[in-house]
């Protein structure tokens, strides 16, 4: 399989598990990670200069799993930095082996989004990460 569709199936089982509703405000790593979606909010911008990225925790072999856009004006960097640090480390705190690809996820960078069908607002995205070569394994 494609290494970069792996990461992408492996971030979206990760955020998948985080989001589920029977761990809603138990897991100490839910709570993290919903600290940092709210921190983030809806990302709204209006060219890409307002957009920026951010590395999600660490995988087990070290570099980041992914990478997240927001908009600074909208969200205070500071304390994204320390909300994504908080879920890392209970990322790490939660018993069992922790497993990743050992794939180098480069900065996609970010962009201004335009708006989705049906409303007027448009969004921080992450960059299309070209395929073939992007994803490098250590």
């Amino acid at each position: 399989m494609n290494p970069l569709k792996t990461t992408a199936l492996l971030a979206g089982w990760l955020i998948a598990g985080l989001c589920a509703p029977a761990h809603a405000g138990k897991d100490p790593e839910v709570a993290a990670f919903d600290a940092v979606k709210a921190l983030v909010g809806t990302a709204s911008c209006h060219k890409d200069s307002d957009c920026r990225t951010i590395a999600m925790p660490a995988q087990a072999c070290g570099g980041p799993q992914g990478w997240l856009a927001y908009a600074p004006a909208q969200t205070d960097a500071a304390a994204l930095a320390r909300a994504m640090a908080e879920w890392g480390r209970q990322q790490q705190a939660r018993p069992g082996k922790r497993i990743s690809t050992c794939a180098v996820v480069p900065d996609p960078g970010a962009y201004c989004a335009p708006a989705v069908a049906g409303t007027q607002a448009r969004s921080c995205q992450l960059r299309p990460t070209p395929a073939g070569g992007a994803l490098q394994e250590r």
